[in-house]
């Protein structure tokens, strides 16, 4: 029976062992964020009207790269006791069972690294904003990431991170090195399906299709509903499989922790 206190009790002590090291993790991506608004208001000519571009906002010290790599380290990290056969022992030992373990690494290693560093980029790039426009003398006005865009990323963090979560219970040895290289020949192998998929069964249905991309208003005013039915059958089947595939390999992560301890 799952236990609150015995998953509170497995939270904190992978916080207490885990803490140190990514939050210097977080302090170097903090710094990084710095700079790189020193760079655009340093540098570039016109800093007000530039960051007043939402375009040019989401180009600052973009988080996304960051964001997934730092969520792939992490994955790794709260699963790190099972490459040790000692440590393998004594974290299978500790009170907590399977679903409290789980859960302790799941939410550590997802939604608080996450909401952490979408936190601190937000936050620095407001500090910075207005520390530049005060010692600049500027009035650039201070963009917000949407919604919308901090849903995409974290749809598309859980997606890599549920991949190397699943590896880090699964392989025992070198977990990063064997799930990217699988990683590596499912994009290959999903390349040249799509491929031999797009030359047999799509290439008639795009002959009616007219709509061109010229510029970043053609793209805004471009929608799913205008494409033929068969590409937007297939968008709709990807999008589902998009956001059901983090459950999945989630699903096998429990299954495979499971089974280490039986």
């Amino acid at each position: 029976m799952f236990s609150i206190k015995r998953f509170v009790n497995e939270f904190n002590a992978q916080f207490r062992l885990l803490s140190l090291r990514h939050g210097v993790i977080l302090l170097i991506f903090t710094l990084w964020i710095i700079l790189k608004h020193f760079i655009f208001f340093k540098y570039i000519h016109n800093a007000s009207d530039v960051f007043s571009r939402p375009e040019v906002f989401n180009s600052i010290a973009d988080p996304s790269f960051i964001i997934i790599l730092v969520s792939v380290l992490i994955s790794l990290d709260v699963f790190s006791k099972l490459r040790s056969p000692v440590g393998g022992i004594h974290y299978m030992m500790t009170p907590a069972n399977t679903s409290e373990k789980f859960a302790a690494a799941w939410v550590y290693s997802t939604l608080l690294t996450f909401i952490s560093f979408t936190l601190v980029y937000n936050l620095t790039h407001i500090l910075c904003m207005v520390c530049g426009n005060f010692f600049y003398d500027l009035h650039a006005e201070i963009q917000f990431q949407t919604l919308g865009n901090i849903w995409y990323l974290f749809s598309g963090t859980m997606v890599i991170q549920s991949i190397y979560f699943f590896g880090s219970v699964f392989f025992r040895k070198n977990p990063v090195g064997k799930t990217t290289l699988i990683l590596f020949a499912a994009m290959l192998l999903i390349g040249f399906g799509a491929s031999w998929y797009f030359e047999h069964y799509l290439k008639e249905s795009l002959k009616g299709f007219s709509h061109s991309f010229n510029g970043s208003a053609d793209f805004e005013k471009f929608s799913v509903d205008m494409l033929p039915e068969e590409l937007r059958t297939l968008y709709t089947t990807l999008k589902v499989l998009f956001y059901i595939l983090p459950f999945v390999f989630w699903g096998g992560s429990f299954l495979a922790l499971k089974n280490k301890e039986v």
